[in-house]
């Protein structure tokens, strides 16, 4: 029995390596951001994603909010298109549950980056307060913000830049894999933590904390999945800016 349940959970993280468990399990944080918006937006205000209007800029104004959301939706025809004769596999994630388990197992990553002091936790929260993050009683916008930052940061430095940073320099520049690898990880970690900062104030701490989250959200995209990166910076915002209001 106990061999039969190393083999389940051996197949389980080699199966969720597949592209299309990536876009299933992103998929959710990247609808509930953008319904958030349309049912947000017509309230309070309009809780845009920094990174996603950063995206919307680079794709050209004519694409306007629905520019870094149609990267994500091209992906996803891309991946299925090219995996369409593998039908068993979608079934098979939703039969067996791998989706809800990856999202489960991108939970227990965050937990692990939530296990830092109380007192940074509080300053992050209160920065993104400060830098327009929300403050609604319930805190229904930054659900809302938490979403919308591990889908379109992860969908940018993870999935996008931390890909071409690394073509860059292995296939340009003729560096080793591996360093081309490491090399991309800390530029895309620091290009991450910096983008936090535009139009406000800028932190040491808070900084080295985003870089250190950058990698870590990195490790994850690389050994694990894009799609489990996305839960598990969506789960972790959530649970900081939880302790800020729950006090």
């Amino acid at each position: 029995m106990a061999e039969n349940k190393r083999g389940t959970l051996s197949h389980y993280m080699k199966e969720t390596r597949r592209p299309i468990y990536a876009i299933l399990a992103a998929a959710p944080f990247f609808v509930a951001y953008e319904a958030g918006i349309l049912l947000y937006g017509g309230l309070q205000g309009n809780p845009r994603n920094g990174v996603e209007a950063l995206m919307d800029w680079m794709l050209g104004h004519p694409l306007g909010h629905y520019g870094a959301i149609l990267v994500f939706v091209t992906l996803g025809i891309f991946v299925l298109y090219h995996q369409k004769r593998e039908e068993s596999m979608t079934r098979e994630a939703v039969v067996k549950g791998y989706i809800p388990a990856l999202c489960v197992e991108s939970f227990f990553y965050a937990g692990i980056l939530f296990l830092l002091p109380a007192s940074l936790h509080k300053w992050l929260a209160s920065a993104a307060l400060a830098s327009g993050g929300g403050g609604g009683s319930l805190g229904y916008d930054l659900l809302v913000t938490s979403c919308g930052a591990g889908a379109y940061e992860e969908l940018l430095f993870r999935l996008l830049l931390l890909a071409l940073v690394g073509s860059i320099c292995f296939r340009l520049f003729s560096v080793p894999k591996g360093w081309s690898a490491a090399i991309a990880v800390v530029v895309t970690s620091l290009l991450f933590s910096g983008a936090h900062y535009i139009g406000y104030s800028f932190d040491w701490p808070s900084f080295l904390f985003r870089f250190a989250a950058g990698m870590y959200f990195a490790a994850i995209c690389t050994y694990r999945s894009f799609g489990a990166a996305v839960a598990t910076h969506a789960f972790f915002d959530m649970m900081f800016f939880a302790r800020l209001h729950l006090g």
